[in-house]
């Protein structure tokens, strides 16, 4: 419960302290991501103020492996911590494929995700990173929750 309370003085804290962005430093990223979930990332701007990300994610175990595919809508606004930094929160949804190797058995499986994290552009450079927390609801084939989703990306923007 320590860890939940942190994170939602942090998530109060950022709310506190930002103002609504004008202008996003970039139009498009594309790179990696690592965390809970590793693969690759595009976001692109579609407004001032707001973004899709999309994240094609694969994880192996000696267990199981599986693939997914997550689609979220970002709203983005100016920190008053430094310029280039952004926080963002949003929401989006997941398809995936989950292989059991001890029963053999595939499952397909779709969810419900929600963002919030912190992105930043370096002025001088062609990059940005961002850190998130993508927790989501599985609706099939089995509901469940993971709480679990923290990851940093790293893109090359354009």
């Amino acid at each position: 419960m320590n860890k939940l309370s942190t994170i939602l003085v942090a998530i109060g804290l950022i709310f506190v302290s930002t103002i609504q962005v004008n202008a996003q430093s970039y139009m498009d990223g594309v790179g990696i991501r690592l965390g809970t979930y590793n693969g690759i990332t595009f976001k692109t701007r579609v407004a001032e103020d707001k973004a899709l990300d999309f994240n094609l994610a694969f994880n192996s175990g000696s267990d199981y492996s599986y693939a997914r595919l997550t689609g979220l809508y970002e709203v983005h606004a100016k920190t008053n911590i430094t310029p280039g930094l952004l926080w963002y929160y949003g929401a989006g949804a997941g398809l995936g494929s989950r292989k059991d190797k001890r029963l053999d058995s595939s499952d397909l499986f779709v969810s419900v995700n929600g963002v919030i994290g912190m992105d930043y552009k370096f002025e001088k450079a062609p990059i940005n990173i961002s850190l998130d927390w993508v927790p989501f609801l599985e609706l099939s084939p089995n509901a469940s929750i993971d709480v679990g989703g923290l990851g940093l990306s790293i893109r090359y923007t354009f």
